[in-house]
């Protein structure tokens, strides 16, 4: 993003914060979550198979994000959604 308009990362990231509120990363974390929890409601995929979509690394890393956005790990959210 930076390369794109010709400035510093840091100075890309600290603009982000300022109209945000958010770092770069934090941002992308919440969106990926919200896309997440309307997956693990209104589909039949798998955890594994949600973190593979949205580009985590790997699903114990998804799961450690996830957990810290929303409070609570998705298996809470599978569990919600079979009830």
């Amino acid at each position: 993003m930076a390369e794109l308009v010709n400035l510093t990362p840091n100075y890309i990231s600290s603009i982000f914060k300022e109209v945000t509120g958010q770092s770069p990363i934090e941002y992308l974390h919440q969106h990926r979550v919200a896309v997440a929890r309307d997956l693990l409601l209104r589909s039949d995929m798998k955890i594994a198979e949600i973190s593979d979509y949205l580009g985590f690394c790997e699903p114990t890393y998804f799961n450690r994000v996830f957990k810290k956005v929303t409070g609570d790990p998705p298996s809470a959210l599978l569990k919600h959604r079979k009830s």
